[in-house]
């Protein structure tokens, strides 16, 4: 019989789905609205009043979700005054909560029960003394220097606790020095208190967020002395929980001391998969596997939980065949599902029972429930009854984004297993008495199987990557290569010699496993390297969709899966399925919508845009104009920890936008203005390279060569502009070029001009009209000597040298630009104190606002084309 409708949800799965875009609406109600159409107007019709009654359950789904998620949310609490202070050095003690390995040789604690300290009377006099400087309140009050304050309201409370919890990341120095902590412990250190958060640019994944639904709102640094920690020490704890952590930290040390101090990165591996630990893991392996789409294989997730539990699974079978009763008992349904689960907790245990392994467990918990049910079930009620339970018990998830990559990466799965139930119809197999050609089927099917569920999980999280971080990779088919060696040899005899050293303690057995273990690793490593170094691991830089646009990508990637589905059954298509591919092409056209709008209007206005992108302790700024953008700097920073053109910079270009640049300009070399641009000229096309003759001629060494060698790598021109010089941008805008007025062949050397006096000094200008004046990181004399060369710098915007540092501070210069507004880009709670009191002080003198993104984040000036002339459109951004 030919069916002619969709193989829709079944209610109670709709219903669900409904829960969920209720709690979507909370911080994206355009989502939840649109989930919400989608699941009432797509199915099949039906009478009216049928419709009204499945209508009005779906809302009250709806409005359930977006009332129990609103009640969940954290507000920001209040906090005791020995706490609010930024900068302030405090003696704190409290327990720590939570410890996990971070890439580079970093463990992050969190830390609970936060409270002010005593002095300890134990120390000697000159560490006690140094402590209590340390201790003395900071230069700068709260609310000076453009720093962003602490949300919540400050109480007088010296003896309280800190609300919530405070992260703290150990590097690898001060883990030598006084060892890894564990949960339970009590942890007494000096430290300096900031709220927790990350920049606040548009499309980002929300750090902020991230760390207020798990109660983290602080993040802890140790105050050091020549990189030694003033105070930090680790006493014991007590309880069950600290126990447990204790003996889980035995088997781990045990393990790391069998691997050796020299292991090698697949040996390093071994603690990622077993204890969830990637402190063993260098930032370059991290970054080797992410770009080869793989790096999910190294943190704990359901995929390692679920090969824990088939121990069990195996474990049943070799029982039954010692004895072969046993299944008259219990079915054999039954006897599977309850023989994974012991192992499966085990291995959560083992873990640290991390959010991601927690969340595992209760979609294996609802599949070993459904599994049992002797009655026939949908496919799709485990992973949707794992979802409720999820959402009951943390309402949040619905905003975690690995919950999010897990449940849309099984969904995609699930759809793809018809596809896979096919194969092993239409793979025809000619001598079927030969047990080789029997052999070969199996492992063509398998192998063709592992693509395409690979593909599957991979399109099916695609937007989720896409808009949260901008760039994904496209060698989906190295899990081919990886995960059945990961599967059947690293992970099995990884677990096998943790057994044995927790059976035997330390022994040769278990040494010979993890060389074993560790060897499919290594070897994965090395195939990686040859493929970077032959550039055959590309990271693509993409377009980042607006959230609806990616509601409806999943909503079109669900209509063509059954709409193949179907068609390989030789089924017809019923209407519901072309709604449904008919909404989500919609959906996607809505979501670009208003960017598209706002193009338009941008090019009939003759708009012109300066953005400030918050980029910490550097710079960068966006100019985009009708037909092009320009970018000047990208800011950066010299931890290896954190990329800031790939995290910042690139993410909010791309949003809405192909990433394409008409020119990236580099005021000057240094590294927070210009290491953030490496990721740009890698991943971008970009239309020319300028900079100055100091920065072409000393590029060299340091950022300017790494620059230097990505622009040729990509055969983008390289200009150098000096002064008198101009670029041209279009419809009569330029950028003119004011300084230096230096020569290539005659450049001065690095003693006689600093870089910072060597900065571009750039007008963005229209038949003389001053429009932004950015000179750089220029101090006091050189702005001088600008301010006195007789060139026109007036300009309604300026844009702070040095990030409006004092060694910056000239009154002369302020004259000749006479802007209407100053701009600073600058650190919160930085301890340069930037913008400068003094500066502020002269601006407040002059009546020019000073807008900081410390304090805003990033934010844009506008003006638009009035009469001939740019009018100065949004002069105050709110924040």
């Amino acid at each position: 019989m030919i069916q002619n409708s969709l193989p829709v949800l079944l209610f109670r799965q709709t219903l669900i789905l409904a829960l969920i875009a209720g709690a979507c609406s909370v911080h994206a109600p355009e989502i939840g609205a649109a989930l919400l159409a989608l699941l009432v107007f797509v199915p099949e019709r039906e009478k009216a009043r049928l419709f009204l009654a499945r209508s009005l359950k779906l809302l009250a789904a709806f409005l359930f979700g977006l009332a129990v998620t609103w009640l969940s949310m954290e507000d920001v609490p209040d906090k005791p005054s020995w706490a609010s202070v930024p900068r302030q050095a405090v003696l704190v003690e409290g327990v720590a909560e939570s410890v996990t390995g971070l890439p580079g040789g970093r463990i992050r604690v969190l830390l609970g029960t936060l409270r002010q300290a005593e002095m300890p009377l134990n120390i000697e006099t000159d560490r006690a003394e140094r402590m209590r400087k340390a201790m003395e309140p900071p230069r700068f009050a709260s609310s000076e220097s453009g720093r962003k304050s602490y949300a919540g309201a400050v109480y007088h409370g010296e003896e309280d606790f800190l609300p919530g919890l405070a992260a703290l990341t150990l590097d690898a120095g001060i883990l030598e020095a006084y060892g890894r902590p564990v949960v339970g412990q009590k942890v007494t250190a000096l430290l300096r208190l900031f709220p927790s958060g990350g920049s606040r640019n548009a499309m980002e994944s929300g750090p902020g967020r991230y760390w207020a639904a798990r109660e983290v709102w602080h993040n802890a640094r140790l105050v050091r002395q020549k990189r030694e920690a003033l105070f930090l020490r680790f006493d014991d704890g007590e309880g069950l929980a600290h126990a447990a952590a204790g003996r889980r930290e035995t088997w781990h040390a045990a393990m790391e001391g069998m691997l050796g101090e020299d292991s090698t990165q697949g040996k390093a591996m071994l603690t990622a998969l077993l204890f969830g630990d990637r402190s063993g893991l260098s930032l370059r392996t991290v970054d080797l596997f992410t770009r080869a789409g793989l790096v999910h294989s190294l943190a704990l997730s359901g995929q390692h939980l679920a090969l824990a539990a088939m121990f069990g699974v195996f474990f049943v079978f070799l029982l039954s065949y010692a004895s072969p009763r046993l299944f008259q008992l219990l079915p054999k349904r039954t006897f599977i599902a309850c023989a994974g689960l012991p192992f499966a907790l085990c291995y959560l245990y083992l873990g640290g029972a991390p959010f991601s392994l927690v969340r595992a467990s209760f979609m294996m918990l609802a599949g070993a429930v459904f599994l049992c049910l002797r009655r026939p079930s949908a496919p799709l009620d485990a992973l949707f009854a794992a979802v409720l339970l999820l959402f009951m018990t943390w309402p949040q998830a619905v905003f975690d984004l690995s919950a999010q990559l897990s449940v849309l990466a099984v969904a995609g799965i699930m759809l793809s297993l018809p596809l896979i139930s096919v194969i092993n119809e239409r793979i025809p197999v000619r001598f079927d008495e030969l047990w080789f050609c029997r052999w070969t089927k199996k492992a063509l099917c398998w192998a063709l199987a592992l693509i395409i569920v690979s593909f599957a999980a991979q399109t099916a999280v695609l937007p989720i990557l896409v808009s949260v971080f901008g760039a994904v990779s496209p060698c989906f088919w190295l899990n081919l290569l990886w995960l059945p060696p990961l599967t059947f040899v690293t992970l099995p005899l990884a677990a096998l010699g943790l057994l044995l050293i927790m059976l035997l303690g330390p022994q040769a057995l278990s040494a010979l496993m993890f060389e074993a273990a560790a060897w499919p690793a290594d070897f994965m490593l090395f195939l990686l390297e040859y493929l970077d170094a032959s550039a055959c691991l590309p990271f693509v830089q993409c377009f980042r969709p607006a959230p609806l646009s990616s509601l409806g990508y999943g909503a079109v990637f669900a209509a063509l899966a059954f709409l193949f589905q179907r068609r390989i059954r030789k089924l017809l298509s019923g209407r519901p399925l072309k709604r449904l591919l008919c909404f989500g092409l919609l959906l996607m056209l809505a979501g670009q919508a208003p960017q598209w709008l706002d193009d338009v209007r941008a090019s009939f206005e003759k708009r012109v845009t300066l953005s400030m992108i918050e980029v910490g302790a550097g710079q960068s700024v966006l100019l985009e104009y009708p037909g092009g953008r320009v970018l000047i700097d990208g800011g950066g920073n010299n931890t290896p920890f954190f990329d800031c053109g790939r995290s910042i910079v690139a993410p909010l270009l791309t949003e809405g936008r192909l990433p394409r640049l008409d020119a990236v300009i580099v005021s000057h070399c240094d590294v927070d203005h210009a290491r953030g641009l490496r990721w740009i000229l890698e991943h971008f096309r970009v239309g020319a390279l300028y900079w100055s003759p100091v920065s072409a001629k000393r590029a060299a060494s340091g950022e300017g060569k790494a620059l230097r060698e990505l622009a040729q790598k990509h055969s983008i021109p390289e200009k150098i502009v000096k002064r008198g010089d101009a670029i041209a941008l279009g419809n009569g805008l330029k950028l003119e070029v004011l300084a230096p007025d230096l020569p290539e062949e005659i450049v001065p050397s690095e003693k006689e001009l600093s870089s910072n006096d060597a900065s571009l000094a750039l007008r963005l200008s229209r038949e003389g009209q001053g429009l932004a004046l950015l000179c750089g990181d220029m101090l006091s004399p050189t702005l001088g000597m600008l301010a006195e060369s007789g060139q026109d710098l007036s300009a309604e915007v300026l844009v702070l040298p040095h990030h409006g540092a004092a060694s910056s501070f000239q009154k002369k210069y302020y004259d000749a630009v006479s802007p209407r507004i100053a701009l600073a880009s600058t650190a919160p709670f930085s301890h340069f104190g930037f913008p400068s009191r003094k500066v502020r002080q002269e601006m407040e003198e002059r009546g020019i606002p000073l807008l900081s993104t410390s304090e805003l984040g990033t934010f844009r000036i506008l003006w638009k084309r009035k009469k001939g002339r740019y009018v100065l459109s949004c002069p105050l951004p709110q924040p």
